[in-house]
């Protein structure tokens, strides 16, 4: 290993060191990598959702890579063809990748692929119009994707997680209702139309329903504790209700509602 390469390997890791108590910013990260490599970059998910992309001022971008911004999708035909890539390629054929363009034969480009275990998460490329990749680029560009492919495993994790936590907040308080608490938390929904925020009037629904007002104040008072809704009193105009846990739905009150 040069000590060029291991100067930048250890560059690449600081960069993970510095950022251990917060998730990895791939935006960051594929800047980081950008100026190391003098490359432009671009990450992608294996939906073709951009999740990184930094470009240097003295490399004119690939037409059809122009433009790109973190949470862009990029094109269909080259999302593809990006993804059939099943290991590291450098110095690959612009055109049969599906970017022919004037002065493409001038570029040098590498792809690789980023990998959870055996699941395909998406790729990088990185490309330069100066020279061509060697060894020691192949080798920091693999140690890059195993960062990455680190950082989205924990950010899978979390996310399963905070899934979990979340759909038990909602069994929690759902559980917690009467047969008329979940009639009226099902009224509510309804009204709200699928929107997370929206206004209601108590008196007004108790009284479509045939039931008391206590019985929908006692309903979001349970649904608050548990941290799936809030509400805020406009006084003479009802109530405002706010839906903090996204998992709280119409269907899944009913599904409680029929099991009681």
């Amino acid at each position: 290993m040069s000590l060029d390469l291991l100067d930048k390997t250890r560059k690449i890791n600081w960069l993970i060191i510095e950022d251990s108590s917060q998730k990895l910013d791939f935006n960051t990260f594929c800047g980081y990598l950008s100026d190391i490599m003098n490359v432009n970059v671009v990450l992608f998910s294996r939906k073709g959702k951009v999740l990184g992309v930094k470009e240097q001022p003295s490399i004119p971008s690939i037409p059809k890579l122009k433009h790109l911004e973190r949470g862009m999708m990029i094109d269909n035909v080259i999302k593809d063809r990006f993804m059939s890539i099943l290991s590291t390629h450098e110095n690959i054929n612009l055109t049969t990748m599906g970017m022919d363009f004037e002065g493409a034969d001038n570029y040098h480009a590498m792809i690789s692929p980023v990998k959870i275990s055996k699941n395909r998460m998406g790729s990088l490329i990185v490309y330069n119009n100066s020279s061509p990749f060697t060894i020691d680029d192949i080798i920091l560009l693999e140690h890059s994707i195993t960062l990455i492919g680190l950082a989205m495993r924990i950010s899978k994790t979390e996310e399963n997680l905070t899934k979990n936590m979340k759909t038990d907040d909602v069994s929690i308080a759902l559980s917690s209702l009467s047969m008329l608490e979940l009639k009226a938390l099902i009224s509510i929904l309804n009204m709200l139309n699928g929107q997370k925020e929206g206004r209601i009037v108590s008196s007004k629904l108790a009284n479509e329903l045939g039931i008391t007002r206590t019985v929908i104040i006692n309903a979001l008072k349970k649904c608050e504790s548990a941290g799936i809704l809030c509400t805020k009193s406009l006084g003479m105009k009802g109530t405002m209700i706010t839906i903090t846990n996204d998992l709280l739905c119409t269907e899944l009150v009913q599904s409680y509602y029929s099991v009681n």
